[in-house]
């Protein structure tokens, strides 16, 4: 059975923001899934982005996570197929890769992805970049506290 998207169920109102990563790489996802646990966040994890609108439904996550380099669908068609919806367009989505920063500005401004962040062993930036989108989508544009886990 789907799990329904409560409006009421949103970063504000739970304790943990939730962070929808997706990655047909399992190692990256556990690596990554346990650095996002360990900074506070709840995480659900999607192995291939053909699922990605239902696991939006079923998860209704606060930032989703997008690999772009996957079989079948790659992220930044993905994250534009996910722009057009009604439902779920207003979730930040960050491009997740290790290709260079020009690349994957450009990818991520030509499919409406909120951002990008580059896969690298010090997940700092990963973090970094998560809170911010985060506080941006609470505020409403207004990024003045990198303190989101926990809300």
């Amino acid at each position: 059975m789907a799990v329904e998207h409560d409006p009421e169920d949103s970063v504000t109102k739970r304790s943990v923001a939730k962070v929808l990563l997706v990655d047909d790489n399992a190692i990256v996802r556990e690596v990554f899934r346990a650095s996002l646990e360990s900074a506070g966040y709840g995480v659900a994890t999607l192995d291939s982005a053909l699922r990605l609108n239902q696991a939006i439904r079923d998860e209704a996550p606060d930032l989703i996570l997008l690999d772009i380099s996957m079989p079948a669908l790659s992220g930044d068609k993905a994250a534009a197929f996910v722009r057009q919806r009604r439902f779920g367009s207003d979730i930040p989505i960050l491009l997740f890769s290790d290709q260079d920063e020009d690349k994957l500005a450009r990818i991520a401004s030509a499919c409406g992805a909120s951002g990008f962040v580059r896969k690298s062993p010090d997940h700092s930036g990963l973090l970094a970049a998560i809170s911010r989108h985060l506080v941006l989508r609470v505020t409403g544009g207004e990024a003045d506290s990198e303190e989101v886990p926990g809300l």
